[in-house]
């Protein structure tokens, strides 16, 4: 059990064209993309209580389908809140496999503790900068859908906290 983490932020962060899924952009080349403050307040309440991968699963996945409960390695919180231009909750880690990646120690390569939400959204082509990053669009009616435990997430903030912080969650009672 982690104690709020930080989930995202309202930030630019920079995708290549082919992950925005626009034809008419030239698929290796970087575009800027601003995740605004006021789309994460709008979005608040579907960052609760959705489901914790490794890694990002093929998009479209049904978590209430059998076929797909082995990608279900956790879940968040539901108590989502804005702190500064951070969305963080809590994260809740099941898979022991995955609990055990997040707790080696900073110097494995094996080390795993970034945070990645994956959702759907609109893009707004609109051209700007933000905190002094240049976008080339705007996302809008956020919907969260999964977190991901990733290798290198995009939001360099959003993270699982230190090693100290996770506690195991299913440990037997004492008598």
């Amino acid at each position: 059990y982690i104690y709020d983490c930080i989930l995202t932020s309202a930030t630019v962060n920079e995708y290549l064209g082919r992950e925005i899924g626009d034809a008419t952009l030239d698929s290796g080349s970087r575009y800027g993309i601003l995740r605004p403050l006021e789309e994460l307040e709008k979005a608040l309440k579907s960052y609760n209580g959705i489901v914790v991968t490794h890694e990002h699963p093929q998009a479209g996945i049904d978590y209430t389908n059998e076929a797909h409960k082995h990608l279900i390695m956790g879940t968040v919180g539901t108590n989502a809140s804005i702190k500064g231009k951070d969305l963080v909750n809590d994260v809740i880690l099941y898979d022991k496999e995955l609990i055990r990646l997040v707790q080696l120690p900073d110097n494995d390569k094996q080390k795993i503790r970034d945070l990645s939400v994956g959702y759907s959204h609109e893009l707004e082509k609109k051209q700007g900068t933000y905190e002094g990053k240049q976008y080339d669009f705007v996302m809008r009616n956020l919907v969260a859908n999964h977190l991901a435990v990733v290798d290198d997430g995009r939001v360099d903030k959003a993270m699982l906290s230190d090693n100290n912080s996770i506690k195991e969650v299913n440990k037997p009672m004492k008598k």
